[in-house]
Protein backbone atom coordinates (compact mmCIF):
# COMPACT_ATOMS: atom_id res chain seq x y z
CA UNK A 1 0.00 0.00 0.00
CA UNK A 2 1.38 3.20 -1.33
CA UNK A 3 -0.78 5.80 0.26
CA UNK A 4 -0.31 6.32 3.92
CA UNK A 5 0.56 9.94 5.94
CA UNK A 6 3.73 10.40 7.19
CA UNK A 7 2.88 11.44 11.13
CA UNK A 8 4.34 14.49 10.28
CA UNK A 9 1.94 14.93 7.20
CA UNK A 10 -0.98 14.34 8.98
CA UNK A 11 0.10 16.86 11.74
CA UNK A 12 0.82 19.32 9.54
CA UNK A 13 -2.62 18.57 7.79
CA UNK A 14 -4.51 18.78 11.13
CA UNK A 15 -2.75 22.10 11.70
CA UNK A 16 -3.46 23.83 8.08
CA UNK A 17 -6.41 21.34 7.15
CA UNK A 18 -8.32 24.65 5.91
CA UNK A 19 -5.21 25.82 3.77
CA UNK A 20 -4.56 22.01 2.25
CA UNK A 21 -7.02 19.56 0.82
CA UNK A 22 -5.15 16.45 1.59
CA UNK A 23 -1.29 15.25 2.36
CA UNK A 24 -2.44 12.35 0.57
CA UNK A 25 -4.87 9.56 0.18
CA UNK A 26 -5.67 6.85 3.08
CA UNK A 27 -6.79 3.72 3.24
CA UNK A 28 -10.41 4.26 3.69
CA UNK A 29 -10.08 5.95 -0.11
CA UNK A 30 -8.63 3.14 -1.76
CA UNK A 31 -9.50 0.05 -0.45
CA UNK A 32 -11.29 -2.31 -1.01
CA UNK A 33 -12.26 0.22 -4.15
CA UNK A 34 -9.96 2.42 -6.04
CA UNK A 35 -11.16 6.17 -6.55
CA UNK A 36 -13.82 6.14 -9.36
CA UNK A 37 -13.30 9.36 -10.58
CA UNK A 38 -11.20 12.27 -10.63
CA UNK A 39 -9.36 12.18 -6.52
CA UNK A 40 -10.29 16.15 -5.62
CA UNK A 41 -10.84 17.44 -8.94
CA UNK A 42 -7.57 16.63 -10.43
CA UNK A 43 -5.37 14.63 -12.98
CA UNK A 44 -6.28 10.56 -11.49
CA UNK A 45 -5.27 7.44 -12.74
CA UNK A 46 -5.48 4.15 -10.65
CA UNK A 47 -4.78 0.55 -11.16
CA UNK A 48 -3.88 -2.81 -8.91
CA UNK A 49 -0.32 -3.80 -9.58
CA UNK A 50 -0.61 -8.17 -8.58
CA UNK A 51 -3.36 -6.50 -6.37
CA UNK A 52 -2.04 -4.08 -4.79
CA UNK A 53 -3.60 -0.43 -4.87
CA UNK A 54 -1.52 2.40 -6.52
CA UNK A 55 -3.42 5.64 -6.89
CA UNK A 56 -1.44 8.82 -8.74
CA UNK A 57 -2.93 12.12 -8.35
CA UNK A 58 -2.53 15.61 -8.89
CA UNK A 59 -3.52 17.05 -5.56
CA UNK A 60 -2.08 19.82 -4.13
CA UNK A 61 -0.21 19.48 -0.96
CA UNK A 62 2.40 20.72 1.17
CA UNK A 63 5.28 18.62 -0.45
CA UNK A 64 4.18 19.75 -4.25
CA UNK A 65 3.27 23.21 -3.43
CA UNK A 66 7.09 23.87 -1.92
CA UNK A 67 8.56 21.95 -4.97
CA UNK A 68 6.62 23.84 -7.45
CA UNK A 69 7.59 27.17 -5.68
CA UNK A 70 11.71 26.30 -6.29
CA UNK A 71 11.07 24.86 -9.84
CA UNK A 72 10.43 21.49 -10.98
CA UNK A 73 7.10 19.50 -12.74
CA UNK A 74 5.71 17.85 -9.37
CA UNK A 75 2.70 16.40 -11.53
CA UNK A 76 2.39 12.77 -10.54
CA UNK A 77 0.12 12.65 -13.59
CA UNK A 78 0.75 14.29 -17.00
CA UNK A 79 -0.56 13.67 -20.39
CA UNK A 80 0.50 14.74 -23.67
CA UNK A 81 -1.52 14.90 -27.20
CA UNK A 82 1.04 15.23 -29.94
CA UNK A 83 2.21 13.62 -33.08
CA UNK A 84 -0.89 11.87 -33.73
CA UNK A 85 -0.63 9.82 -30.32
CA UNK A 86 -1.04 10.61 -26.49
CA UNK A 87 1.05 9.74 -24.07
CA UNK A 88 0.62 8.86 -20.25
CA UNK A 89 3.07 9.30 -17.10
CA UNK A 90 2.06 8.41 -13.77
CA UNK A 91 3.97 8.12 -10.73
CA UNK A 92 3.15 7.70 -6.78
CA UNK A 93 6.87 8.89 -5.75
CA UNK A 94 5.38 11.80 -3.42
CA UNK A 95 3.39 10.24 -1.13
CA UNK A 96 5.46 7.09 -1.39
CA UNK A 97 8.41 9.30 -0.17
CA UNK A 98 6.21 10.51 2.60
CA UNK A 99 5.59 6.44 4.13
CA UNK A 100 9.42 5.08 2.92
CA UNK A 101 7.92 2.68 0.63
CA UNK A 102 8.86 1.95 -3.33
CA UNK A 103 7.34 3.75 -5.83
CA UNK A 104 6.03 3.44 -9.23
CA UNK A 105 5.97 5.07 -12.62
CA UNK A 106 3.92 4.23 -15.47
CA UNK A 107 4.02 4.94 -19.12
CA UNK A 108 1.34 4.45 -21.64
CA UNK A 109 1.44 5.34 -24.91
CA UNK A 110 -1.28 5.05 -27.49
CA UNK A 111 -0.13 5.33 -31.55
CA UNK A 112 -2.51 6.75 -33.65
CA UNK A 113 -4.92 8.36 -31.33
CA UNK A 114 -8.30 8.80 -32.63
CA UNK A 115 -10.70 9.15 -29.57
CA UNK A 116 -12.94 6.45 -28.17
CA UNK A 117 -11.66 3.16 -28.44
CA UNK A 118 -9.63 0.54 -27.79
CA UNK A 119 -5.42 0.66 -28.46
CA UNK A 120 -3.39 -2.51 -28.08
CA UNK A 121 0.21 -1.34 -25.61
CA UNK A 122 3.30 -2.41 -26.98
CA UNK A 123 6.87 -1.92 -26.37
CA UNK A 124 7.57 1.18 -27.65
CA UNK A 125 6.37 3.66 -25.07
CA UNK A 126 4.58 1.56 -22.76
CA UNK A 127 6.45 0.61 -19.29
CA UNK A 128 6.24 0.00 -15.75
CA UNK A 129 9.13 0.96 -13.22
CA UNK A 130 9.15 -0.16 -9.18
CA UNK A 131 11.95 1.51 -7.46
CA UNK A 132 13.09 2.28 -4.11
CA UNK A 133 13.05 6.08 -2.32
CA UNK A 134 16.25 5.25 -0.94
CA UNK A 135 18.15 4.86 -4.64
CA UNK A 136 20.80 7.08 -2.63
CA UNK A 137 22.05 4.28 -1.24
CA UNK A 138 24.50 1.60 -2.47
CA UNK A 139 22.49 -1.40 -1.04
CA UNK A 140 19.53 -0.09 -2.76
CA UNK A 141 18.65 -2.26 -5.83
CA UNK A 142 18.31 -0.55 -9.31
CA UNK A 143 14.18 -0.01 -10.54
CA UNK A 144 12.86 -2.79 -12.07
CA UNK A 145 11.68 -2.03 -15.89
CA UNK A 146 8.79 -4.08 -17.07
CA UNK A 147 7.75 -4.08 -20.70
CA UNK A 148 4.31 -5.21 -21.93
CA UNK A 149 4.12 -8.82 -22.34
CA UNK A 150 2.10 -12.25 -23.43
CA UNK A 151 -0.23 -13.93 -22.68
CA UNK A 152 -1.81 -11.19 -20.62
CA UNK A 153 -3.94 -8.46 -21.82
CA UNK A 154 -1.96 -5.47 -22.23
CA UNK A 155 -4.64 -2.37 -23.78
CA UNK A 156 -6.05 0.93 -23.24
CA UNK A 157 -9.95 1.31 -23.80
CA UNK A 158 -10.84 5.08 -24.29
CA UNK A 159 -14.61 5.52 -23.32
CA UNK A 160 -14.13 9.80 -23.38
CA UNK A 161 -12.58 12.36 -25.32
CA UNK A 162 -13.82 15.88 -25.70
CA UNK A 163 -11.08 17.54 -28.02
CA UNK A 164 -12.06 21.10 -27.18
CA UNK A 165 -10.91 20.60 -23.28
CA UNK A 166 -8.23 17.58 -24.17
CA UNK A 167 -10.67 15.36 -21.28
CA UNK A 168 -9.68 11.86 -21.55
CA UNK A 169 -11.13 9.19 -19.60
CA UNK A 170 -10.68 5.04 -19.65
CA UNK A 171 -9.50 1.85 -18.66
CA UNK A 172 -7.09 0.14 -19.17
CA UNK A 173 -5.28 -3.72 -18.28
CA UNK A 174 -1.24 -4.40 -18.62
CA UNK A 175 0.94 -7.71 -18.06
CA UNK A 176 4.57 -6.89 -17.79
CA UNK A 177 7.80 -8.50 -17.91
CA UNK A 178 11.08 -7.71 -16.77
CA UNK A 179 14.34 -9.56 -18.62
CA UNK A 180 15.19 -12.02 -15.69
CA UNK A 181 12.30 -11.23 -13.13
CA UNK A 182 10.51 -14.80 -13.17
CA UNK A 183 7.26 -12.95 -12.14
CA UNK A 184 5.31 -10.99 -14.22
CA UNK A 185 3.30 -7.90 -13.03
CA UNK A 186 -0.76 -7.75 -14.09
CA UNK A 187 -2.01 -4.02 -13.73
CA UNK A 188 -5.64 -4.35 -13.48
CA UNK A 189 -9.06 -2.26 -13.07
CA UNK A 190 -6.66 0.44 -14.42
CA UNK A 191 -8.48 3.44 -14.92
CA UNK A 192 -7.50 7.31 -15.69
CA UNK A 193 -9.41 10.58 -15.77
CA UNK A 194 -7.79 13.23 -16.59
CA UNK A 195 -6.40 16.85 -18.96
CA UNK A 196 -4.22 16.20 -21.58
CA UNK A 197 -1.19 19.16 -22.23
CA UNK A 198 -1.62 20.80 -25.34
Amino acid sequence: MNRYPSPYCRLLAAALLPLLAACSLTAEEVEPALPSGPVNGSNTLAYYANGRPTVANNSNNLGTILAGIFGGDTRAVVGQLRSGGVSLRATDYLTAQDAGLSYHVLYLALSSFHGPGTYPLTRGGTSYQESSTQNNSPATPAALTYYPAPPGPSQVVVTGWDAATRHLQGTFALTAAAPGVAQPVALTDGRFDLILDP
